[in-house]
Order: structure tokens, then C-alpha cells, then sequence
């Protein structure tokens, strides 16, 4: 939460694209996951798309509409992978 900046007009530009190379390898990922029915797979990328994709992109929204700043979104960002982390233990 140090990075009390907030993303700027050239940020947003790159975000963008990095947040779409990593939405279409996600899709990919859930796709190859979902192939191996009833397994712990099958069921992370249910996790994925129910928690973890939700949760990011609102994130991702928020810092991009300079609602929240680098480090809250850093931080969010941080909780919300423990968070599917945590959850997906109990996958097995």
C-alpha cells in the first residue's frame, strides 16, 4: 500500500494489453483444465471463474477508473490469490 499513485493515461494503455494477454491465457488454462472431468482441474477452473476472474476484474476496474491506487491494488490483488488459494486446498 506504499504506492499511493494512481495510474496515468500511459499505464492504462499497457494495462490494458497486459490485462488482455492474461484474460486469453486464462480462457485457455480454464479451457485445458475443464477437459479433465470430475478431477481437482475440472474443479479449479470452476473456482477460477466463479472467484478469482470476478474478483480480479473488479480490481482491475477499479484501478483503472482511479478509484483505487497501485499499492490498494497490489494489495487487493495479493488477497484475492490467497483467497483462491486457500480455496482451492480443498480441491482434492
Amino acid at each position: 500500500m506504499a504506492d499511493t499513485s494512481k495510474i496515468t493515461s500511459q499505464q492504462k494503455t499497457a494495462f490494458l494489453a497486459f490485462k488482455k494477454s492474461s484474460d486469453a491465457q486464462f480462457a485457455q488454462y480454464i479451457e485445458a483444465l475443464k477437459k479433465i472431468p470430475d478431477s481437482p482441474g475440472e474443479k479449479a477452473a470452476t473456482l477460477y471463474q466463479t472467484t478469482l476472474i470476478p474478483e480480479t476484474d473488479k480490481n482491475s476496474i477499479d484501478l483503472y477508473s482511479g478509484k483505487i491506487t497501485w499499492g490498494e491494488y497490489n494489495q487487493k490483488r495479493k488477497e484475492i490469490n490467497a483467497k483462491f488459494m486457500e480455496a482451492s486446498k480443498n480441491l482434492r
